[in-house]
């Protein structure tokens, strides 16, 4: 076990654990040391009244302590993408119905779309969503990082990031979801279901129309992302051939 050493630092800290001890039922503080002479003692003593607390009110006590280590961690990591799923990973993947019912009323505005990495055209009823950037990586399901693909290519792409030569295509069908779902929806429940876009992007509602705006924020956005996914490993340049 490892040995504490209590002789060091500044006359109140080499005074603590005697008042620690000495006070112990009194004042009741969260611990003391289990060694008389202080030096070297290899465990610390929980205050029975503490111990109960912590108990009791576990789930408080850790939400804390979790919300000060994910901070902590988000300071030390800034470039690092929805940080607080990766440290704390979701029992279980969120449903996707918003986001297929988004991108479905699309495609029946617009029945002859085709996948971008396949060529194939879009099924409105028999779609795959695809995580342009892998969802290990971004640990998240909103919409400004999910298309509509055929089924296959769902299956082929997997974990892996995909060639650059789709990056315009991928604008183009984004931009094609945007001024479409602008266009059949309620002005407030458009700007709602376009807050990943505004937040993510830094955008404007109206400027996420312009197809130019909305490619130099994907650009900005993004290829820092991707560099950063192949620095952590994941595969890059994946093409779809069909035989996948």
């Amino acid at each position: 076990m490892h040995k504490v050493n209590l002789g060091r630092g500044n006359d109140l800290e080499r005074a603590m654990p005697g008042i620690a001890e000495k006070y112990f039922e009194l004042r009741k503080p969260l611990y003391c040391f289990d060694s008389n002479q202080y030096k070297n003692c290899k465990s610390i003593i929980f205050h029975r009244s503490w111990a109960e607390y912590i108990e009791e009110n576990y789930s408080i006590v850790w939400g804390w302590a979790a919300w000060e280590w994910l901070e902590y961690m988000q300071k030390c990591n800034p470039s690092t993408p929805a940080l607080v799923n990766k440290l704390f990973i979701p029992s279980k993947r969120e449903s996707l119905s918003t986001q297929t019912e988004y991108w479905k009323k699309v495609l029946e505005k617009h029945p002859e779309t085709r996948c971008i990495y396949s060529n194939q055209i879009l099924n409105q009823t028999q779609f795959s969503l695809d995580h342009y950037l892998p969802w290990s990586f971004v640990a998240h399901d909103q919409l400004w990082n999910l298309i509509p693909v055929v089924p296959a290519v769902n299956s082929s792409k997997s974990n892996n990031l995909p060639s650059q030569n789709y990056f315009n295509h991928f604008i183009q069908m984004q931009h094609l979801g945007l001024i479409t779902s602008h266009q059949f929806m309620e002005k407030g429940k458009w700007e709602k279901i376009v807050e990943s876009y505004t937040s993510n992007l830094r955008l404007s509602s109206e400027d996420l129309l312009n197809i130019d705006q909305l490619r130099n924020a994907y650009e900005a956005t993004i290829i820092p992302l991707i560099n950063l996914a192949k620095n952590q490993g994941f595969s890059t340049e994946w093409r779809f051939s069909g035989s996948n």
